[in-house]
């Protein structure tokens, strides 16, 4: 033990009872920030602070890009009686908004740009080693907490079938659509396909309950999500102000607006990119690592687009089988974290979760998600294996 358990369990307590759920980009969240800069100073040898611009209010309930999609599939359904051209745009539009949020690509966005810009904050502790640099290791994690999934704590693991039937049910509705286009460009008469449109009809009551259940206004605490892996950062920075690394500089970050489209990260990234790829050794980002049991080091995460870097993951699986601490090493196909931004800008960069023995997390996105259900040895546990992670990129 690092005796490291108990620091890391205050500091999610102290900020759930300070400062309580911290939303993307707003006052609460950024009130963490400086929670976690202060916490930093005690420990690094520079800490800063980084502004960037976020738009949280597309991925909250009722507003976002959920009700977005609902929305436009309704229109596109009625548009297609009157202008099918027109319902076909809606359409791709309905799709686009959701598909282009749960793939993370939302810099590319349109609906972006009809929320108003909030303010995030990044902070970020520096740990100079004892001598001059050679490596440089990033360990991140985020402070803003998530709205509860209502529709995913109904169904689960099933979740993801019922993304797909919705996809399904889009794909059949721009065939009939397409059809449609073609039988009154052509003047071709009434066919089967035209009454395929009693599918996409049945879909519209799926879409609805995705528009009105994905996401509740309910603001979780975000003690797991991502709290746990904040105090884990913390604790490393701890540990090693009393004995630091010999030629191994160490960042120890905490990212705002992952729940809102991995917004801080990815500006993190997009502004250093020339400096990240001269200088950056090995960046593991921590994500819901105070409760489950299972230790996942994802080789790829699919709905991210992101392949990890298996320098990255092999030396951490090494730092765990050191200490005889077993984990996992497989893609993960659902969910993502602050890593990919780093992984698909090419640099080496890899993720570690916890997760149940069913292969999901048990109170991710949950009204569970408190203090009180994350474990101090679990915490400890993590704080380890990301020393000796760090000392063998040290020792090599």
């Amino acid at each position: 033990m690092t005796g490291m358990g108990e620091y890391c369990k205050g500091i999610i307590t102290d900020i759930c009872d300070k400062i309580g759920p911290r939303p993307s980009c707003s006052e609460a969240a950024r009130d963490a920030a400086n929670f976690v800069k202060a916490e930093l100073e005690k420990h690094c040898n520079e800490v800063e602070t980084e502004t960037f611009n976020g738009f949280p209010a597309f991925f909250r309930p009722f507003l976002g890009y959920s009700m977005i999609s609902t929305f436009l599939f309704f229109l596109a359904l009625v548009t297609y009686f009157l202008i099918p051209i027109l319902s076909l745009v809606l359409g791709f539009l309905a799709v686009y908004a959701s598909v282009f949020k749960l793939f993370s690509m939302e810099e590319l966005n349109i609906f972006y740009y009809l929320y108003p810009r909030r303010k995030g904050i990044n902070v970020i502790g520096k740990i100079k080693p004892r001598s001059d640099p050679k490596k440089l290791v990033i360990l991140g994690s985020h402070h803003d907490s998530p709205y509860y999934f209502p529709l995913y704590w109904k169904l689960k693991s099933r979740i993801i079938y019922y993304i797909y039937i919705l996809l399904v049910f889009a794909l059949i509705f721009f065939l009939v659509i397409i059809y449609k286009i073609n039988a009154q460009l052509t003047g071709s008469t009434v066919s089967f396909m035209e009454y395929l449109i009693i599918i996409p009809i049945i879909g519209s009551g799926f879409m609805t309950i995705f528009g009105l259940f994905f996401i509740s206004p309910y603001k979780t605490f975000g003690a797991n999500d991502n709290l746990s892996a904040v105090s884990v950062c913390l604790g490393v920075a701890k540990s090693l102000a009393q004995k630091p690394l010999n030629t191994t500089e160490v960042w120890l970050i905490s990212f705002d607006a992952e729940e809102s489209g991995m917004r801080g990260s990815k500006q993190f990234v997009k502004r250093r990119l020339e400096l990240l790829k001269n200088r950056l050794t090995a960046c593991i980002n921590f994500d819901i690592v105070g409760v489950d049991d299972i230790i996942l080091l994802p080789t790829k995460e699919s709905m991210y687009r992101a392949t990890h870097s298996p320098e990255v993951y092999e030396t951490f699986k090494q730092a765990a089988e050191n200490l005889k601490i077993p984990v996992v090493v497989k893609k993960q196909s659902f969910g993502g974290t602050d890593s990919a931004p780093f992984s698909r800008a090419h640099l080496k960069a890899a993720s570690v979760l916890r997760l149940s023995k069913t292969g999901w997390p048990t109170v991710w996105h949950s009204k569970n998600d408190t203090p009180e259900n994350v474990k101090e040895d679990k915490l400890d546990e993590m704080v380890k294996i990301s020393l000796e992670f760090l000392s063998l990129i040290d020792s090599s």
